[in-house]
């Protein structure tokens, strides 16, 4: 079962670096290194890309008042939210090649602090989310995970330049192995909207 401290350890491992116990407990160096790291590499390996296991789809209506100016209605995002993947005027079929397919092509919004403002009534979105159990994870976030953990402590855990460079190509690769596999299950995977669309 992963967990914070197996990533870690996967992390330290490439690096030849001493196995951890447990990550939050431990203070030998590597734990520490890992315990400062782990969360920043986290949430900027689920920024990169549109993770399956973090996607949530939201049905967002208006939030209280308008803005004073601009767009008609604002829309709260939603708790722990991090990235607007998609953003439209109604939900799709849930198409194939997409999640969301927005019939006006001239719509806009505008993403200010934690509202969506639009001239809209309701918004139909998708996230990704700052997803913290590490069960949830698939096998490929974690290994890039461990990547970008790696290449942010190499310097300081082993003193080479060489292993911060030979862990951003391996977190390169796996990201981008990562997304490809995403990418061919966003295509063939269909799902209900009246159970994944949560209205706020």
């Amino acid at each position: 079962m992963p967990s914070k401290t197996s990533i870690c350890n996967l992390a330290v491992g490439w690096l030849g670096g001493n196995l951890i116990t447990d990550v939050d407990v431990d203070t030998s160096k590597e734990a520490t290194l890992c315990n400062a790291n782990y969360d920043d590499s986290r949430k900027l390996v689920l920024e990169a890309a549109d993770w399956n296991f973090a996607r949530e789809l939201h049905a967002l209506l208006p939030a209280g008042t308008s803005p004073d100016f601009g767009y008609s209605n604002r829309f709260l995002i939603p708790e722990h939210a991090l990235v607007l993947r998609k953003c439209s005027l109604q939900a799709s079929d849930l198409a194939p090649q997409s999640y969301w397919e927005t019939r006006n092509s001239d719509f806009q919004y505008m993403l200010r602090g934690q509202f969506i403002e639009a001239h809209a009534e309701k918004l139909y979105t998708s996230f990704t989310m700052d997803v913290t159990d590490p069960k949830l994870y698939s096998s490929t976030f974690i290994h890039a995970l461990a990547a970008h953990i790696a290449m942010s402590i190499a310097v300081p855990l082993t003193e080479s330049g060489t292993h911060e460079d030979r862990m951003t190509n391996k977190y390169a690769n796996y990201l981008r192995e990562a997304m490809s596999i995403d990418g061919v299950q966003s295509k063939s995977k269909r799902i209900n909207s009246d159970v994944l669309l949560r209205v706020r």
